[in-house]
């Protein structure tokens, strides 16, 4: 069975948080100061008012219309600089795929997608973290290590 790669809109505003829910459960320890429903409304509500306002921008994967992976990229804006002379990055996040997906190639796909779309924007850099399960999928990319995450140019 293959899958498809389509963005995401706004009447996917369930799912965008259902997938977010699940990376996080995957990825982050520890205690927490807030319940799990109460995290769940603020993200509901942060993903709602960031892409209302065109700060966020996501892709599914799916099979036969249900989600299989995520991949989410928010623009970050500061003063220009030589470097950054729009002053606009892109921080990629939330590139997730269930666990029955995984090693198929759909991660890959997501992030392809993702950086197609950024690269037609004014965005100078595409940031993101990496999981050691991630990290040979974003180098095969051109993502390089910087301080403390992963850098891809988009534009010189």
């Amino acid at each position: 069975m293959s899958f498809t790669v389509r963005q995401a809109n706004a009447d996917d505003l369930d799912a965008l948080v259902d997938m977010r829910m699940a990376f996080l459960a995957e990825v982050q320890t520890g205690t927490s100061t807030v319940s799990v429903d109460e995290l769940t409304s603020r993200v509901r509500a942060s993903i709602a008012a960031m892409m209302a306002a065109g700060d966020l921008v996501a892709w599914f994967a799916e099979v036969e219309a249900e989600a299989i992976g995520l991949s989410m990229a928010v623009f970050h804006r500061r003063p220009p600089s030589y470097g950054n002379p729009s002053g606009v990055d892109a921080y990629i996040m939330n590139i997730y795929t269930v666990p029955e997906w995984r090693r198929r190639g759909v991660s890959t796909l997501l992030l392809t997608a993702t950086l197609d779309y950024l690269r037609g924007t004014e965005a100078t850099n595409a940031v993101l973290h990496a999981t050691d399960m991630g990290r040979a999928v974003y180098e095969k990319l051109g993502f390089a290590a910087s301080e403390d995450a992963m850098m891809l140019k988009l534009r010189r």
